[in-house]
């Protein structure tokens, strides 16, 4: 028994770093709003989403690669958003340890619209959205993909009152 005592307390300790230096990157993603974007015919999975911010919300993009990661050399996309005007950014050239996924978002100060004296909000809501653009170099070859993108604005409205 005293030879598996030396044994266990190493499992254990093992087993207790493992724990407590897990890969932040395993976490779930859930965040506050997000929809699923269909882009057929692509090497991409999109889905757009909304997040609560510090001091106002927050917009992203996930990306999902459906090819092979080793053969991804280069991405970049952009995010025109409008109504009222904003945009996103995203590159990564050397795409070292990439795992498939890009999750990008940054702090949304375009995304709170007022209605103007007169407009019923209540009947008709403006959809917030805009543009999106990806460009891919695999095996040597520059690919790129379209996409409009539309965020409700109830999105910010709930996200604002705390509604979840």
């Amino acid at each position: 028994m005293k030879q598996f005592l030396p044994i266990i307390l190493i499992v254990v300790i093992i087993g207790g770093a493992m724990f407590v230096f897990q890969d932040p990157s395993d976490e779930e993603f859930d965040p506050f709003w997000s929809r699923e974007e269909a882009m057929q015919g692509s090497a991409w999975e999109l889905t757009v989403f909304v997040e609560e911010g510090n001091e106002s919300p927050e917009i992203g993009l996930k990306l999902d690669y459906q090819g092979d990661n080793e053969d991804l050399e280069a991405v970049e996309f952009f995010y025109s958003h409008y109504s009222p005007m904003g945009s996103l950014f995203y590159q990564d050239v050397t795409l070292e340890d990439f795992n498939g996924e890009i999750i990008y978002q940054e702090e949304c100060n375009f995304c709170e619209t007022e209605h103007e004296e007169g407009e019923d909000e209540e009947y008709f809501p403006r959809p917030s959205g805009g543009d999106f653009q990806i460009s891919w170099k695999e095996n040597g070859q520059v690919h790129q993909d379209y996409h409009h993108l539309v965020v409700p604005e109830y999105v910010f409205e709930d996200l604002k009152e705390g509604e979840h």
